[in-house]
């Protein structure tokens, strides 16, 4: 609203610093939407970079795990290898008198050394 005490140059200063005044207001509004639109861009970069973080994560733990359990079975079963071919070079002349006899020892020297494996 202009002030009706003003002179006609008043009035043409006054509209010219209200012009003046909704040029900047635009420009600082047109600059705090592009800073909003940067800030929006790199929120969302830093989401799917936290995403593919956490995707990486899951995948090494799932490699570690396998890796972790084929480690394990592969010592388990070497162990259980020694153990036996051990066991045959002190009753070279066959104490073993079948399969059964032979799964049994088996077993029992791989929960044997899973045990030890796990303390």
């Amino acid at each position: 609203m202009k002030p009706s005490c003003l002179s006609s140059l008043e009035l043409r200063t006054y509209d010219e610093c209200s012009r003046l005044v909704v040029y900047i207001e635009q420009e600082e509004v047109t600059d705090l939407r592009n800073q909003l639109e940067v800030a929006q861009g790199q929120n969302q970069w830093m989401e799917q970079r936290t995403q593919n973080t956490e995707r990486l994560e899951e995948s090494l733990r799932e490699q570690h795990a396998e890796f972790a359990q084929t480690l394990n079975d592969e010592l388990l079963c070497r162990c259980t290898t020694d153990a036996l071919a051990a066991y045959l070079q002190l009753y070279p002349e066959g104490v073993l008198e079948n399969m059964e006899e032979l799964d049994g020892l088996i077993t029992a020297l791989s929960a044997e050394v899973g045990q030890q494996w796990e303390t």
